[in-house]
This record gives C-alpha cells, structure tokens and sequence, in this order.
C-alpha cells in the first residue's frame, strides 16, 4: 500500500502551480501542513462512510467471573452484524437486545436458559446473565485506524511519511485532491463528484456479493446445497416418516432429482 507522502505527491502533482513537499510530518511548508491534514480529513470520512473489508477485524476476550460488562477496542468503529458467539460453547450469543428487551432479562422474570444475551451501552458490551466463569467471547467489528505504520501495526493518525494507508489508494488521492482544491479555493466540483462515485463504486465491490436464489434452495455457504424425499413404493408404503414398506429416495443436489436408493423400515428418515 502507498506510504502518505506518495498519496500526497500523487495528490498535488495534478494541481496546476503547487509543488510536491519532499516531506510531509515535521515540515512547517503550507501545502505540507495542508496536505497532512486534507488526508487525515480523507481517511476518517472513508472510515465513517462504509464497512471497508480492509478495516474488518477479529476481537476475542475472556469473561470474569461476577463481571456483566466488558470494554470494546480501542480502534473501535463499528460491529460486523451477527458474529457475537461464545466460542467456549460453540453458541452464538443472543442480541443484540434493544432497551425494552434488556429490561425485560435483567429486571423482569424472563429465563434465557443457558445462552448468554448481550447488549451496548455506555460504551460497552453488556452480558446476561452475568458470567460465573472464564468464557471466550468473540465478534468481529470495523476499524477506524485507516493508517499502519511501515511495520505494520495500525494507528489513529499520521505520524511519519512512511506510514501506509489502508484502503483503496485512487480513493485517497481523489479526496486529497477535492479537499486541497476546495480550502485554497481553487474549483472542485469535477473532483469532488470523481471522489463520491469513487466511494460508491468501491462499496460495491468491496466484498463478494451471496447469491439469491428464489427457488429456496441454498446454494454456497456452510450449509448442505441438498434435500432429501421419499417417494410411495409400489406396496402402498410411504417413505416419508419410516414403516409402512420401503419407497425410492431420491436426492435434490443442484438443482437436480436423482433416486439413490430404497428406503426400508429399518432407516432414519432425514428431513
């Protein structure tokens, strides 16, 4: 990925009567000290704007006993929907729950049974029923910190000419060069509508879509793209449901009916 001081060369160098800096950080030259702060304005809008596959991450914490409530990262934007499971027990957590819901668990006589449910509030992530033991809870979520370092550790804000930014760099340039335009006042509006198409068509492409199939049979993804049926034998038995004599079964797999064998009283039927 471009390092700040290439996204910015790249930038001011489609600028007619402005110079590229040879630095960026530490230069107290007006176009550098703009340029640092247009690309900072860049990157936290992208940030705002979208769930950036590049800024998805993983984040796992251990419960503590007679402990509800838990911190979220420190680089903390926003949660990847439905990814909230305790993976000590293999179960996805239940949530999240809206004020009238967490009400009704925590104050009320509502019973979750042995799944934890969880809430946010205040800025942290809520628990119920409050744990007794060490279990692993874990989600994903999105980034804010839209640089790395040139080690690659991400972080909040420039600080050096060799950090790296993290998303798409055509992105980048574009918005530094609508926003440098626009504060020195030169015409931006061909820049500025480049830069939000820009944004429109990567959140497009940004991830692989799921195919939608309207027959009801899904396709991809964990679970199993078949079904199965039984079909009437010729005695008058169904085998659908066992017992009555044995009948064709026949498995749906793409699309496609192909008879696989004969069913018997002494099969399991699978749905």
């Amino acid at each position: 990925m471009p390092t700040l001081l290439q996204l910015c060369t790249e930038a001011i160098e489609g600028i007619d009567s402005f110079s590229a800096p040879s630095t960026i950080i530490g230069n107290s030259d007006p176009t550098a000290v703009l340029l640092k702060n247009v690309a900072t304005q860049v990157g936290r809008e992208l940030v705002r704007e979208a769930r950036w596959q590049a800024l998805k991450a993983p984040y796992t914490f251990a419960t503590v006993a007679n402990t509800s409530a838990y911190g979220l990262p420190s680089d903390f934007q926003r949660f990847a929907n439905l990814t909230f499971w305790n993976t000590s027990e293999g179960q996805p957590l239940i949530g999240p729950l809206n004020a009238v819901d967490w009400a009704s668990v925590t104050r009320g006589l509502v019973v979750l049974g042995v799944r934890y449910a969880f809430a946010i509030y205040g800025n942290f992530l809520r628990i119920t029923p409050t744990p007794t033991a060490a279990q692993n809870i874990g989600f994903d979520y999105y980034s804010r910190f839209f640089c790395t370092t040139d080690a690659g550790v991400a972080i909040e804000n420039w600080s050096a000419d060799s950090d790296l930014w993290r998303l798409d760099p055509d992105l980048a340039v574009r918005g530094i060069q609508y926003r440098f335009r626009a504060r020195k006042g030169l015409p931006y509006a061909e820049e500025k509508a480049d830069y939000l198409s820009g944004i429109a068509a990567l959140q497009f492409d940004d991830t692989p879509k799921p195919l939608i199939d309207v027959s009801g049979i899904r396709r991809g993804g964990f679970a199993p793209s078949f079904a199965f049926y039984g079909v009437a034998s010729a005695d008058g038995g169904s085998g659908s449901g066992g017992g009555g004599g044995g009948g064709s079964v026949w498995i749906l797999a793409d699309g496609t009916w192909s008879d696989v064998g004969v069913w018997d009283d002494t099969a399991s039927w699978i749905d």
